[in-house]
């Protein structure tokens, strides 16, 4: 069954607008993966893959906070992240 869930805050920062994301049961556990972002997060569980997706997000956001040089598409999303985390 798929879920749409709002996430509102990432493992050490604040969500300025929450995130829509989508968790669905895979063969091993669950995905959850957001609409915004072309990330996801596996886990056991419904919530492992939650908090494994909020992980993804900031270490991405971090990493993109420190990089110059990216392609059109990261920038856009590097963009989006600097717009909604706090």
């Amino acid at each position: 069954m798929i879920k749409h869930i709002k996430i509102s805050n990432l493992s050490t920062k604040l969500l300025r607008k929450p995130l829509t994301a989508i968790v669905e049961p895979d063969d091993e556990g669950y995905i959850a993966r957001t609409i915004d972002l072309p990330l996801y997060g596996y886990g056991g569980t419904e919530k492992e893959a939650v908090d494994n997706l909020k992980y993804e997000i900031e270490t991405t956001y971090n990493e993109l906070i420190q990089t110059t040089q990216l392609s059109e598409e990261w920038l856009k999303h590097k963009k989006f992240l600097q717009k909604i985390i706090v």
